[in-house]
């Protein structure tokens, strides 16, 4: 009577996690365009900066299409793109986007969709050699 009692809860608090790390998390949804002053995005050790309101709403645009499961940290190495967000009080927040694992604010998410070919070409349209 025991082990089952014991298994029932194994198994519910197995069902929880699953659920939980299931949900998708609407992480990005609220970014506006007319509370960012720039976006400085970072590609190996170079990068643009995006100061225009067109140019940010491109960018945007991309980051609250993202459908993102919150998941656990991703132990691969590097990165694809390092984008900076600055409001107009200066303050910054920071996205890594790395194929499907993206890292907003050092909480790992998943999405399925990857999302670098589309910032690539938000890059490469402002990006000056």
């Amino acid at each position: 009577m025991k082990k089952i009692f014991v298994l029932c809860i194994c198994i519910t608090i197995l069902a929880i996690i699953f659920v939980l790390s299931g949900k998708e998390a609407n992480v990005l949804p609220n970014l506006n365009v007319d509370d960012l002053d720039k976006i400085v995005i970072y590609n190996s050790d170079e990068s643009v900066v995006l100061n225009q309101k067109d140019d940010i709403q491109k960018l945007v645009d991309i980051l609250t299409s993202m459908q993102l499961k919150k998941t656990s940290a991703n132990t691969k190495d590097g990165y694809a793109f390092l984008i900076e967000l600055y409001d107009r009080n200066g303050e910054k927040n920071t996205i890594t986007v790395a194929s499907s694992n993206i890292v907003v604010e050092g909480k790992n998410y998943k999405c399925g969709e990857d999302y670098c070919g589309q910032i690539r070409n938000v890059y490469e349209q402002y990006y000056i050699k």
